[in-house]
């Protein structure tokens, strides 16, 4: 269902633009965009890991 509704788009936008440049700023900006990919990374293997059963069970 994930998939389906983001089309292979990334969950987390990390292209948007700032006034800072060069650096300390694109070293942080690299870091930030490599833990949310990480962050998605994870989820995406726990939610292919959960069945329809495995979310019932518990009701």
């Amino acid at each position: 269902m994930l998939q389906a509704g983001e089309q292979e788009r990334p969950l987390f936008r990390t292209d948007i633009d700032h006034a800072l440049t060069g650096g300390r700023p694109d070293v942080i900006r690299r870091r930030v965009a490599d833990n949310l990919r990480q962050a998605e990374d994870a989820m995406k293997a726990t939610l292919a890991a959960t069945t329809i059963a495995d979310l019932h069970r518990d009701s």
